[in-house]
C-alpha cells in the first residue's frame, strides 16, 4: 500500500481511515471508560454498564469492519473490470 503526503508533513495511508478518525475512536473509548470508573454505582450496576458498553463497542467495530469489507470488495470489482481484456487501451 502506497502512502502519500497530506501537505502537513505527515503521511496518510490510502485506506481512507485518517489519524483524526482513529484518534476520535480511541478518545471516545477512553472517555467512556473514565466516566464508568468514576461513576458512583454499585458493583453489579457497574458490571452491567461495562457489559453494555462493550456490546455497543463490539457492534460499532463490526459495522466498521463490514463497511471496510464492502469497500474492499467494490474496489476489487473495479480493478477486475479495468483488467479485463479490451478495457485497457494500448498507447504503443
Amino acid at each position: 500500500m502506497e502512502d502519500r503526503s497530506n501537505g502537513h508533513g505527515s503521511r496518510v495511508a490510502e485506506t481512507g481511515v485518517s489519524g483524526l478518525t482513529l484518534g476520535f475512536m480511541v478518545g471516545v473509548i477512553a472517555g467512556g471508560i473514565a466516566v464508568l470508573l468514576y461513576a458512583p454505582k454499585s458493583g453489579r450496576e457497574m458490571r452491567e454498564m461495562l457489559k453494555d458498553e462493550l456490546n455497543e463497542t463490539q457492534c460499532m467495530f463490526q459495522n466498521w469492519s463490514n463497511d471496510l469489507n464492502e469497500r474492499v470488495n467494490r474496489f476489487g470489482e473495479i480493478v477486475r473490470f479495468k483488467a479485463e481484456p479490451g478495457q485497457i487501451s494500448s498507447k504503443m
